[in-house]
């Protein structure tokens, strides 16, 4: 009899516990914020579009957060979303993946970076042969 109040009692506590705990970590990470900068030429100040800016977080918690990354659009600027208060490693990349710019920061409210500044590598070009062939045709009226 005694055995059967216990655990009559453990099954109505055990899962108030359970939903206590699910709610406090959950309520961990309630905040989240935006980052918004721009990515522009170290000589002419315009700025590059096309780049990759990728946000890893350093938190290695039990509530792992995931990478978050986007691209900075025809003015060289970008802006992300929901990200939370921990310090992220930053890396700005273009469509080969190679790393132009990497820097660590800490996010504690909706930020506005300092332009991101790089020095370009040259601009692609592309250089291409016309050759013009002949062509002989017949017209029958």
């Amino acid at each position: 009899m005694r055995h059967t109040i216990w655990y009559r009692s453990l099954g109505l506590i055990l899962p108030l516990l359970l939903i206590c705990g699910v709610l406090e970590t959950a309520g961990a990470r309630t905040a989240s914020y935006t980052v918004s900068g721009s990515v522009i030429d170290d000589t002419s100040n315009e700025g590059i579009p096309g780049l990759t800016v990728k946000f890893s977080p350093k938190d290695d918690g039990p509530d792992k957060l995931p990478v978050r990354q986007t691209e900075t659009d025809m003015t060289g600027e970008f802006s992300l979303e929901y990200l939370y208060d921990v310090t992220y490693d930053i890396t700005v990349s273009d469509t080969e993946d190679n790393v132009l710019y990497e820097e660590t920061i800490t996010i504690t409210g909706n930020t506005l970076l300092e332009p991101i500044r790089l020095k370009q590598r040259g601009r692609a070009s592309i250089s291409m042969e016309v050759w013009l062939i002949p062509c002989y045709a017949s017209f029958y009226l």
